[in-house]
């Protein structure tokens, strides 16, 4: 039987039959126009506090901005950042002109290539 980590949000617990698996990858994804963000700041969250690891790759926003989001929803996850366990790959700063700090960088968030490689850096890593 699978090992499951609970997102923390009851419905999606359930559809999931307790949670997350154990020693897997698992990617949000949602529509636009759709805000998935507060979701995924809990589920990363749960997933940090028991023990996991996460690469939270982010397009709307600086990486601080996420860290004072998720304080707002009393998440804190620096201890995570500050362990290694939550690493963040930043494809927004770039498009801003805004010079990223203690994140991998993404430069043309549009290229594929080099989205992928960010992401398989950090994959590897775990």
């Amino acid at each position: 039987m699978c090992m499951k980590v609970p997102t923390t949000i009851p419905v999606l617990d359930d559809l999931l039959r307790g949670g997350l698996a154990l020693g897997s990858s698992t990617v949000l994804w949602h529509s636009p126009l759709v805000d998935g963000t507060v979701m995924a700041y809990q589920i990363c969250y749960s997933w940090l506090r028991n023990g996991g690891a996460a690469v939270y790759f982010v397009n709307n926003k600086r990486p601080d901005i996420v860290l004072e989001d998720c304080a707002r929803y009393g998440w804190d996850p620096r201890p995570f950042l500050e362990d290694g366990r939550l690493k963040f790959i930043d494809a927004f700063s770039s498009l801003m002109g805004v010079r990223p700090e203690g994140a991998e960088a993404i430069a043309d968030p549009s290229n594929f290539d080099e989205v992928n490689a960010a992401i398989m850096r950090e994959l590897r890593e775990r």
